[in-house]
């Protein structure tokens, strides 16, 4: 199938259809001959039906062209890309066609092709003819086998399939970039190929919904109220409990009455988020899950025994967070008190350990049980290494004794299989350095359950902490402690661009460590470059006048675009050459010569250049204060440059099309850029970090929204998602730039306006 998803690949086939002229064809005297009973139109068809079949790796098109046959070969992956054209030069190669297996470049001016080789999705396609001397009809037979073998040979498909752990890892390289077709194909994979069960399907489809923010979706799904029920990971729990507040909490809690407020929990809430309570991790991390905590701890006194105080220190200590504003009114409605000074001065960290630990007694059976029993009800990791501590204490006819009761001895294993039981990581540090231990099999579910309880500003408070992880990372050994640091990788750079401090000076040296990584590995795809991307901008915003990361960090970004060359890097590369221009240039010359090097990288991809991103370069290389006469191939303006593809922007109709980013300069760019394309539309642009009055009104009024969540702190997207009409358009930009922002715009044009 040439789309991951059906209803597009279908709506692709009509398009290319209409476009292709098919119904011409299909009228000349060719379309009369018979081919085993059929008509030579009737084959095409068949072929054409490549593009929605979910067994074959992408899609045949034919294409009637002045009485001979032309082909394409589109694949929307390189793993699908590999296998077809493989398949292609055994069934139907050098003695049937022109194919050679290489990757084409669209024509100027070709309308089929500009849909062909311009649709977001395929990631190549390949042309060929068949060639007439050596008979049309064989060559046609040739190819409905090839078909047809991915049909009747399932294990041509098996044999191919990626790892879980691989899919898992580009999974969450998807997530991090807000691919969001990309992370819906990953996932229709794993569920096709069988490579994960029902339940963590579920959770992985939670997870989705939640990096877009479609809390509604979360709360509509038919498994809801099982997932209440199960043992879930800490991320769910949280994207669970911040589904629960946003789609039957937040609007009232805006209207600020916190008496009708409580209410509404009361009636319309109270009974899921007791389930989700019932085993809350640690919350401080999670707006949602303190939220519904502080709601119940008005209503029930067992809940206000057990957090009052944590939630009154965490108000105090983050005072300008959404939980904490909900706190401050909770206390001037008088419905919550102040705890006791003493109290609220426990840290935070501490409150959440079972108490039961702390203790001068020896350690004994009845309570190893209490502790295993506060672990599981805990749910965290610092939960399970303690009771693992605890249980590692007894003699062994007491542990022999505690194993004695099947019930016990099914928790401890349970809560060994989820956390490794004394090996349990506290910190990255600690995660690093277990990756060598043969028996840390479950390094990446520790990894995500880790990124989830962690508290960056703990992990990494002062600068030895900082620089041992840093030189952690690139000291990770080739082989199995490799393998596994890999694809736990977009876990940990999702962890560091969700630090509120982001992009944080102090951790420059992870950062760089992270892009080293980034920058030695040879199999990238345009999500990783969005990894990439996370990296570039925490370090080049931060440098400041340290001139040798500033330069070695150009040199990497310019190795990583020499190797990630195509169409699919050039989003980001344009990205990257903005943030050059965005940031201070600790050394000017290093900059230069990055922009001139990133210039060569785009020449020979130049025909892939459309209006959008003629413009956005010339007013980057301006700002830049660089020459377009040195760059004679990009110097003439964008409507005269030959052959330049035009934009379906221009064909919008009069809307109201709102930027959200935190770039602001990146969406005042992409404002300029539209408005010089389409002057009917009307541009707003909003780069504040918490909701306000200006940022409700753009996410109500705008026809289309466009938003930068790889750059956008978590308060002010959750604030965008509750005040967004349901039926209104929200695109979602791949990257930080003005042209990731300008691509999701042209993308939706394409789609409305089917160019």
């Amino acid at each position: 199938m040439i789309l991951s998803d059906p209803n597009r690949a279908e709506a692709f086939l009509q398009m290319y259809r209409d476009s292709a002229g098919y119904r011409e064809f299909h009228a000349s005297p060719d379309a009369q001959r018979l081919l085993d009973g059929e008509t030579f139109g009737g084959i095409l068809d068949r072929l054409l039906q490549t593009a929605t079949d979910p067994t074959f790796p992408g899609a045949l098109l034919p294409r009637p062209d002045a009485g001979t046959l032309r082909f394409y070969l589109a694949s929307p992956d390189a793993r699908q890309w590999r296998m077809a054209t493989e398949c292609l030069i055994a069934f139907c190669g050098p003695s049937h066609s022109d194919f050679s297996g290489r990757t084409a470049q669209p024509t100027p001016g070709d309308a089929v092709e500009r849909l062909l080789f311009g649709q977001p999705g395929i990631h190549a396609v390949g042309r060929f003819r068949i060639a007439p001397e050596k008979g049309t009809l064989p060559a046609l037979k040739a190819l409905l086998r090839m078909v047809a073998s991915f049909h009747a040979v399932p294990e041509m498909r098996v044999a191919a399939r990626e790892p879980t752990s691989v899919l898992l890892q580009r999974f969450r390289y998807a997530l991090l970039a807000q691919n969001e077709e990309e992370v819906d194909r990953i996932w229709t994979e794993l569920r096709s190929d069988m490579h994960l069960d029902a339940l963590n399907l579920t959770f992985l489809r939670v997870q989705h919904l939640a990096a877009f923010g479609k809390w509604a979706a979360i709360r509509a799904m038919p498994q809801w109220e099982h997932l209440l029920g199960v043992r879930r990971p800490t991320r769910v729990t949280q994207d669970l409990a911040e589904a629960l507040y946003a789609s039957a909490l937040q609007l009232h809690e805006d209207e600020d009455a916190p008496a009708d407020l409580i209410q509404r929990y009361s009636r319309d809430a109270r009974a899921d988020a007791r389930q989700l309570l019932s085993r809350p991790g640690d919350p401080a991390r999670s707006p949602g899950l303190l939220k519904l905590l502080a709601l119940e701890a008005v209503m029930d006194s067992d809940a206000r025994d057990q957090w009052h105080a944590r939630l009154s220190l965490i108000a105090q200590t983050e005072p300008s967070t959404p939980f904490s504003r909900l706190w401050r009114r909770l206390l001037r409605a008088g419905l919550i008190s102040e705890p006791p000074s003493q109290r609220a001065a426990t840290p935070a960290r501490e409150l959440g350990l079972p108490q039961l630990i702390a203790t001068d007694q020896p350690p004994g059976v009845p309570t190893a049980r209490a502790v295993l029993l506060a672990a599981d009800a805990q749910g965290t990791l610092e939960g399970y290494r303690a009771a693992a501590e605890y249980v590692a204490q007894l003699s062994e006819q007491d542990l022999a004794a505690l194993m004695a009761r099947p019930w016990v001895q099914a928790l401890w294993h349970e809560i060994e299989e989820h956390s490794g039981g004394i090996r349990t990581p506290r910190n990255w540090g600690e995660w690093v350095r277990l990756l060598d231990d043969e028996g840390f099999t479950n390094s990446f579910a520790l990894a995500e359950q880790g990124a989830a309880e962690w508290d960056i500003t703990m992990q990494l408070a002062d600068p030895p902490a900082v620089g041992a992880l840093a030189d952690a990372l690139l000291d990770v050994r080739e082989g199995t402690a490799r393998e596994r640091f890999s694809q736990a990788l977009p876990v940990l750079v999702e962890w560091l661009a969700n630090d509120p401090r982001y992009p944080n000076g102090s951790l420059l040296p992870v950062y760089r460590s992270l892009l080293s990584i980034l920058a030695l590995n040879p199999r990238r795809g345009s999500s990783e470059l969005q990894a990439v991307g996370v990296l570039a901008l925490g370090i080049l915003m931060m440098a400041g006048a340290d001139a040798g990361a500033y330069r070695d960090t150009l040199d990497e970004l310019g190795l990583i675009a020499e190797t990630s060359r195509g169409q699919a890097s050039l989003d980001w590369l344009i990205d990257m050459l903005e943030l050059t221009a965005q940031a201070p240039a600790a050394e000017p010359a290093a900059r230069e010569a990055f922009c001139y090097q990133s210039m060569d990288v785009i020449r020979p991809d130049a025909h892939w250049l459309e209006d959008r991103h003629r413009r956005l370069l010339h007013q980057v290389l301006r700002s830049l204060g660089q020459e377009l006469a040195k760059v004679p191939w990009l110097a003439s303006p964008p409507r005269e440059a030959e052959g330049v593809i035009g934009s379906a922007i221009e064909s919008l109709p009069p809307l109201r099309i709102g930027i959200y980013s935190l770039l602001e300069s990146a969406a005042n760019r992409a404002r300029q850029v539209i408005q010089e394309i389409n002057e009917r539309l009307q541009i707003s642009v909003n780069s504040e970090q918490e909701g306000s009055e200006r940022l409700k009104a753009l996410a109500r009024n705008s026809d289309v929204l466009i938003v930068a969540p790889a750059s956008a702190k978590h308060a002010a997207t959750l604030y965008i998602t509750q005040h967004r009409p349901k039926e209104a358009t929200t695109l979602f930009a791949h990257g930080k730039g003005a042209s990731s922002l300008l691509r999701a715009l042209e993308e939706f044009a394409r789609t409305t306006s089917g160019v």
